[in-house]
């Protein structure tokens, strides 16, 4: 009977710690600190969007025009592997992309981008020191089934 309490116990406990690092690995993590974007080119980021997102805080290491190059790509059965896909019949998804002056709603810049594997760019004249955000949306491009819409968002920076 006492092992059989043990086994018992010990089965609860590693379900709970199975449990808990799934629920806490949920969770987004960002670098410490803030970002500072001050290359020609900065890397290729990706992040999964559920309806929108907004990124954290970029500082702008540099004077002059800031693009955002971005695409997005389908979250359906077929297409990935996440665990809660869209079904595939669903409608495509399109991304809009904006820069925003960090902490404010004021968007800067807007533009859109059907899925597909090609980037669309947007841009502005920024000054060094400025701390911007970017937002993300995406929506359906077609027929809306009447849920969020989810889609793998890629993105990078360029100064001119």
């Amino acid at each position: 009977m006492k092992k059989m309490k043990m086994k018992v116990f010990r089965m609860i406990t590693c379900l709970t710690l199975v449990v808990s690092m799934a629920v806490i690995g949920a969770f987004p993590t960002y670098a410490a600190g803030p970002e500072t974007w001050n290359q020609n080119l900065g890397p290729v980021e990706s992040m999964r969007v559920v309806n929108n997102n907004l990124t954290p805080v970029k500082t702008m290491g540099r004077s002059g025009k800031l693009y955002i190059y971005f695409t997005v790509q389908p979250c359906k059965q077929g297409c990935c592997s996440c665990s809660d896909c869209e079904p595939s019949a669903y409608s495509p998804v399109k991304v809009t992309m904006q820069i925003r002056r960090a902490g404010t709603t004021q968007v800067l810049v807007s533009g859109d981008k059907s899925e597909g594997v090609f980037y669309n760019r947007i841009g502005v004249n920024v000054t060094q020191g400025q701390k911007i955000q970017l937002f993300c949306d995406v929506s359906s491009n077609g027929p809306s089934p009447g849920v969020n819409r989810r889609g793998h968002v890629s993105y990078y920076y360029g100064f001119e």
